[in-house]
C-alpha cells in the first residue's frame, strides 16, 4: 500500500481562504486598482525627497552667505595686521563684503561687524594724524595712542571672529 500524503491542515485553510481569480480581466481590474495608489506613493516619496533636499540646499546657500561674511572680516583683519594701517578702499571691501550681514547673522554678530568697521576707521583716522603731525605735537601722541590700541583690538579679531562665526554659522 502506497501513503498518501496529508496537507497540513494550516496550509490548506490558507490556500481555501484565498479568493479564486476567475478569469485574466478580473486579474487586470486588480492590477490596474493597486497600480493607482502605488503610483501616488511614489510620486509622494518623490517629492518628500525633493522638499528635504530644497531645504538642505538653502541650508548650505545660508553658509556659503555667511562663510563669505566671515571671510571679508579676516581679510580685512588681516590687511589692517599686516600692514598697520587701512584706508578707505579697504573699508569700502569690508562694507560690501558685509553688507548683508543683518540678513543672515543675528544681531551679536551684526554689532561686531561694526565694531570691526569702527576700529578700522580709528586706524585710518588715527594713521592720518599721525602722519599730518609734527613730532612734538601732543595730539600726534593722541594719535599714536589711538593708532597703537585700535590695531591691537584688530590684531586679536582673528582668534574672537572665528569663535563668534563658529558659532553661528549654521551647520553642525
Amino acid at each position: 500500500m502506497i501513503p498518501i500524503p496529508v496537507e497540513p491542515p494550516i496550509q490548506r485553510i490558507a490556500i481555501d481562504s484565498l479568493p479564486l481569480i476567475e478569469s485574466s480581466s478580473s486579474l487586470v481590474d486588480l492590477l490596474s486598482a493597486l497600480l493607482t495608489p502605488a503610483i501616488a506613493i511614489v510620486v509622494a516619496l518623490i517629492l518628500y525627497q525633493q522638499l528635504r533636499l530644497e531645504k538642505r540646499r538653502h541650508k548650505l546657500e545660508a553658509y556659503n552667505r555667511r562663510l563669505d561674511i566671515y571671510k571679508a572680516v579676516i581679510r580685512f583683519v588681516s590687511v589692517a595686521t599686516a600692514h598697520a594701517r587701512v584706508d578707505e578702499q579697504h573699508l569700502a571691501e569690508l562694507s560690501r563684503g558685509t553688507f548683508v550681514a543683518p540678513m543672515l547673522f543675528d544681531d551679536e554678530v551684526v554689532g561686531y561687524v561694526q565694531e570691526i568697521r569702527k576700529n578700522g576707521i580709528s586706524l585710518m583716522t588715527s594713521g592720518q594724524q599721525m602722519e599730518s603731525l609734527q613730532q612734538n605735537d601732543d595730539r600726534r601722541s593722541q594719535a599714536v595712542e589711538q593708532n597703537h590700541e585700535a590695531l591691537t583690538w584688530l590684531g586679536e579679531q582673528y582668534e574672537a571672529a572665528e569663535s563668534l562665526f563658529r558659532k553661528k554659522m549654521g551647520i553642525k
